[in-house]
């Protein structure tokens, strides 16, 4: 790939994708990070609007598809990489969500997620035209 078609292919990502990716480029964003970067107010000790859990999913969903990120948790201190795919790390995510509605503080930390080289790659060139 062209880093021309880089750039351009970044210009297809809704601009909370672009959000998780540079948040991913300085550290492991988790669920909470991503459905706080669309409203700063929430709060974990409140059910989260299905408005930003619906935007939130669609977009973790897409950016693993895309195999610019990929999902973990952490073990002992240390990330490690989730062997789900993209519809199954989206199916858990909505299981526990549905187990633990009133309670985001149970299931919005269940996954982190860190880049992908391919995602690192799209970063730079997010950076490199700023």
């Amino acid at each position: 790939m062209e880093t021309s078609d880089k750039v351009v292919s970044h210009m297809y990502l809704s601009e909370l994708e672009v959000k998780i990716l540079l948040d991913c480029n300085d550290d492991y964003v988790s669920v909470w990070n991503i459905m706080r970067k669309q409203n700063l107010q929430l709060s974990t000790d409140e059910p989260i609007p299905e408005s930003i859990i619906r935007n939130g999913f669609a977009a973790i969903y897409n950016l693993l598809k895309m195999d610019l990120i990929i999902a973990g948790h952490f073990e002992g201190g240390k990330f490690t990489v989730s062997s789900l795919s993209a519809d199954e790390v989206i199916k858990r995510l909505a299981d526990e969500k549905m187990k633990f509605e009133s309670t985001p503080l149970f299931y919005v930390f269940i996954y982190w997620f860190d880049l992908t080289k391919l995602g690192k790659d799209i970063v730079q060139e997010i950076d490199a035209i700023k």
